[in-house]
């Protein structure tokens, strides 16, 4: 059978809960697994929840999602998880009630952990029978607060220069290239494909500011294949290995 996920941008203005959004930024190292609890902020009553989270597939795996106890013995539970989205929608044919406090825990490993300025998860939207409720991520076991996004180690510079694997990989058409420069650096980026030939320059000695930086690479024009990426600064230099399946 074939879901169809709510979507939260056609709910009517009465059904849409205006809400508070909150912000926190973790500390978090390289393959850390990472748990939190999510919380809606009061007692519902309700037969179809629908909990829909984001989150970048460059930082975050996402490795579990556990129900509470009621959700899971009451409800008839559906998932499904994307690379950089995980969507759960429970049924039940009459409504259940005490659904409040915890409804479940999301537990990721961090895979890169920046910071940059999309690096985060958030919670797009939890609804029940419907409706969107107030909910959010506790951290630190601090009930008084909940978060509707945790972004990684927003602040600082980055140590060295860097050039990580492209996200995803194999990709189609578009994949996420991203690198940290200490200082301002002339930057010159480069595709060759399999037999070493020049197929698109995507910068050449264009100044970037010091900081992380991630860009897009569309390859809709080019054939499936094996192509490398050139990273050439005044102070770095590295490739990587670019995998395009149409």
């Amino acid at each position: 059978a074939t879901l169809n996920w709510p979507d939260l941008n056609n709910l009517s203005s009465v059904s849409r809960k205006e809400l508070v959004e909150n912000k926190i930024s973790i500390d978090v190292n390289d393959s850390d697994v990472i748990s939190f609890p999510i919380y809606v902020d009061q007692n519902y009553c309700g037969s179809s929840i629908d909990i829909d989270i984001s989150y970048d597939g460059f930082a975050f795996s996402m490795i579990d999602f556990v129900l509470s106890d009621n959700i899971q013995n009451n409800f008839t539970v559906f998932d499904n998880r994307e690379e950089d989205r995980f969507r759960l929608a429970a049924f039940n044919t009459h409504e259940v009630c005490n659904i409040s406090n915890q409804i479940g825990t999301a537990v990721f490993q961090v895979l890169n952990s920046g910071p940059y300025d999309d690096q985060y998860t958030s919670i797009k939207s939890i609804l029940i029978n419907g409706e969107n409720v107030y909910s959010g991520f506790v951290v630190d076991n601090n009930y008084s607060t909940l978060y509707q996004e945790l972004v990684l180690n927003d602040s600082g510079l980055p140590d060295s220069y860097n050039l990580y694997q492209n996200y995803p990989n194999p990709f189609n058409p578009k994949t996420n290239i991203k690198f940290d420069l200490p200082n301002d650096d002339y930057v010159t980026m480069n595709i060759f494909d399999i037999n070493g030939r020049l197929v698109e320059t995507l910068y050449r000695n264009d100044l970037f500011q010091a900081g992380y930086h991630s860009i897009v690479w569309d390859a809709s024009s080019f054939p499936s294949g094996i192509y490398f990426l050139k990273f050439n600064s005044d102070q770095f230099t590295s490739s990587s290995k670019l995998i395009l399946v149409k």
